[in-house]
């Protein structure tokens, strides 16, 4: 009896320590899961959500995103706290995006489509928004075959969840037109950035910064089939769009008065392009940075004036410079790196 009253008593005192640790280790547990769920809404309140666009933002996200990656580098089984994960890594692919870090940015994205395909559902239209980020950013690497079917799908889900004349049905629309476009499919092109700007018109107002993308990639297309005239009225009213509701020196001011530049060089008025494209290339030089992109863009275009004016000793380095910036954010194979290499090696050994 005694012998049965001591084996109780141990195998109990063994029992109650086990319940115990289990219990310690519950609560440990659920401490993090609270804590990471503070902390995953505390980011969400502070990060950025326009980091692919407003370079004012990048030194912000700069400073928290080593902090957003470390909040968000573990799973966990709450579905609401992987959504607002899945949306920090968004914010923070976008950011690296906008740098033109396009290696950092893709595994962003794609963990953030991840979790939102497994914690929103395929259909979500924050799944589309993943979607839609990723095809743009394959489209700038230049992976046409790849950007393709995400931003199909990501229209599929956008028209059906959000509707056929929402803005971000006109986001995607806009990125399927610039697939066509970059490879010369101008007729491929035309009808889907139409669409995208009556939308943003009828949806978002004539003079919000999305009406004036749509306008200044339709006056790109209009320069290409020779329409001057009418290219040039669309990206006049791109650029005060953007003056008014941007600013003089923004990055996408810059990308307007690259425009009004090309379509004055196309039809031989070398003296007046030059200092808007100088200009174009200051603000993305101060703003972007001098090995961003959208740079090399500007310094290409600035050589190819100067060398349509003979001015080859000027023109040599700048084509140098861009060709140096574009195998650095794109790579040695990309269409635009090819084209920078392609005018070196058309120019003449000796000015």
């Amino acid at each position: 009896m005694g012998e049965c009253d001591t084996s109780i008593t141990s195998d109990a005192i063994r029992l109650h320590r086990l319940v115990r640790e289990i219990a310690v280790a519950r609560r440990k547990g659920k401490v993090r899961s609270q804590l990471r769920r503070a902390l995953t809404a505390a980011m969400a309140a502070i990060y950025p959500d326009d980091g692919f666009r407003n370079p004012a933002s990048w030194p912000r996200c700069a400073l928290l995103t080593p902090h957003l990656l470390a909040t968000c580098e573990s799973e966990t089984a709450d579905a609401a706290a992987s959504a607002e994960c899945a949306d920090l890594l968004n914010r923070a692919g976008m950011y690296v995006h906008g740098r033109s870090l396009y290696a950092e940015a893709r595994p962003l994205y794609e963990r953030s489509l991840a979790i939102r395909e497994e914690a929103l559902g395929p259909e979500h239209p924050d799944t589309a928004t993943s979607l839609n980020n990723l095809a743009l950013l394959l489209r700038d690497q230049g992976d046409h075959k790849g950007a393709r079917p995400l931003a199909e799908r990501a229209l599929a889900i956008r028209e059906k969840m959000l509707g056929p004349e929402h803005a971000d049905t006109a986001m995607t629309l806009h990125i399927l037109a610039l697939l066509p476009h970059d490879k010369g499919d101008l007729q491929g092109a035309r009808p889907l950035y139409e669409r995208a700007l009556a939308i943003r018109e009828y949806v978002l107002g004539p003079d919000h910064p999305d009406t004036a993308w749509s306008l200044n990639h339709l006056a790109l297309l209009l320069q290409e089939e020779g329409r001057f005239a009418e290219a040039r009225a669309l990206g006049e009213r791109a650029l005060a769009i953007r003056e008014k509701v941007l600013g003089h020196a923004h990055p996408h001011t810059a990308a307007s008065l690259n425009t009004l530049a090309n379509l004055l060089r196309d039809q031989g008025d070398y003296e007046g392009a030059r200092p808007i494209y100088e200009h174009a290339l200051a603000i993305r030089e101060k703003v972007l940075g001098p090995q961003h992109r959208y740079t090399a863009t500007s310094v290409y275009n600035l050589a190819v004036l100067l060398a349509d004016q003979g001015n080859l000793a000027k023109a040599r380095p700048l084509f140098e410079r861009a060709l140096a910036i574009r195998e650095e954010a794109l790579g040695h194979d990309h269409r635009d790196t090819a084209t920078v290499r392609q005018r070196l090696l058309l120019l003449p050994d000796r000015e």
